[in-house]
C-alpha cells in the first residue's frame, strides 16, 4: 500500500517527484505544450489543435461532450442562468479536463 495521500498532494511545498510516472507524464505535457504552440503559431484555434490530439485516442465528440457534462457537475451548472454565470469557470474545467483525458491516455500507452 502507497504512502500517498491526496490531501497532502495539494500541499504547496511538495518537492518535486523524482520517479519514472514523473518523468513520462512531463515529457507527454511538455509534448502537448508544443503541439499547442505549434498548432498556434501555424494558425490553429486551441479547438482545433485538441480536435486533432482527441482524434488520437477517440471520438472527439464523445470525450468533449463528457468533459462539458464534468464541469456542469463540478460547478453545479444545471440551467442555462447557471452556465451564463459560471461560463469561464466551466470553460476552463473542460479544457482542464480534455487536457487530462489526453494525458492519461498517453501516459496509459506509455506504461
Amino acid at each position: 500500500m502507497s504512502d500517498f495521500s491526496l490531501h497532502d498532494a495539494f500541499k504547496t511545498d511538495l518537492p518535486r517527484p523524482n520517479h519514472p510516472d514523473f518523468w513520462k507524464l512531463s515529457l507527454i505535457v511538455l509534448d502537448l505544450d508544443a503541439s499547442m504552440t505549434e498548432g498556434r503559431q501555424r494558425g490553429e484555434s486551441v479547438d482545433e489543435v485538441l480536435a486533432k490530439k482527441l482524434l488520437e485516442i477517440g471520438d472527439p465528440n464523445s470525450i468533449t461532450y463528457m468533459a462539458t457534462q464534468r464541469a456542469f457537475h463540478i460547478h453545479g451548472v444545471a440551467t442555462v442562468g447557471d452556465l451564463i454565470a459560471k461560463k469561464d469557470e466551466v470553460i476552463k474545467t473542460s479544457m482542464s479536463y480534455l487536457e487530462g483525458v489526453i494525458v492519461g491516455a498517453r501516459f496509459g500507452k506509455a506504461s
